[in-house]
């Protein structure tokens, strides 16, 4: 049992620095002072809850796609994952070529890419995977490329033909490589919503820029 229990945020550059007001929150066993609320805390509960409301659907995806993902259903899996990205950057586009457009233009989007492919060790297993697919797909081994076999994926899978989509329907395990990486990228869009969500909107795009030319920098095994 412990006596006392302490939770730390700790920021990873120095805009979350400066966005993040609490870093840490520490808890005592036994009677606690008593704190008394402002009005700001009241004005940010009713801010952040509006943007909860407009997250409602695209959280959702996410959460029933983790759902699926956690029970090894992986085609209804990415299907919601998808769903998620779609709904906040397709911008009400279903045309294959014209998605990947709109897509390519989300910078929350981008950066999440880049450092969910980050999050893997360079001779990854997972990543192989991808630069075969990018490869059988005759695509550069990028976001671009990432981007292609993520619409791709949905186009086989999403529309019920049986040429294209049969093959996953016997074997879903065939949509785990390609669901885990679009699941972490998911992952990433929703904490960069959640912590962008008081930005400014100029402090924000400076914030995605920055962050996505610092990753484009590292040594990501090729990807760009």
């Amino acid at each position: 049992m412990y006596e006392e229990a302490e939770i730390t945020w700790i920021p990873e550059t120095m805009d979350e620095e400066k966005i993040l007001s609490i870093k840490s929150y520490k808890i005592t066993k036994g009677r606690q002072n008593c704190t008394y609320l402002r009005l700001s805390d009241f004005q940010d509960t009713l801010f952040y809850s509006k943007r909860i409301e407009e997250n409602y659907i695209p959280f959702s995806y996410f959460r029933l796609g983790s759902s699926f993902f956690n029970e090894e259903e992986y085609y209804l899996s990415y299907i919601n994952y998808f769903m998620m990205i779609e709904y906040l950057y397709g911008n009400g586009i279903t045309v294959t070529k014209k998605l990947r457009i709109e897509f390519g233009k989300s910078d929350v989007l981008v950066l999440s890419i880049l450092m969910a492919i980050n999050t893997f060790p360079i001779d990854d297993p997972i990543l192989e995977w991808l630069k075969n697919e990018c490869k059988n797909k005759q695509k550069e081994y990028n976001v671009d490329g990432l981007i292609f076999v993520l619409v791709d994926y949905r186009g086989m899978i999403a529309h019920g033909l049986e040429k294209r989509s049969g093959k996953y329907r016997d074997n879903p395990n065939l949509l785990r490589p390609i669901s885990l990486i679009l699941g972490i990228i998911c992952r990433y869009v929703c904490g960069y919503i959640q912590m962008m969500s008081n930005m400014p909107k100029e402090q924000m795009n400076a914030f995605l820029k920055n962050r996505i030319s610092e990753m484009k920098s590292i040594n990501m095994g090729a990807f760009m």
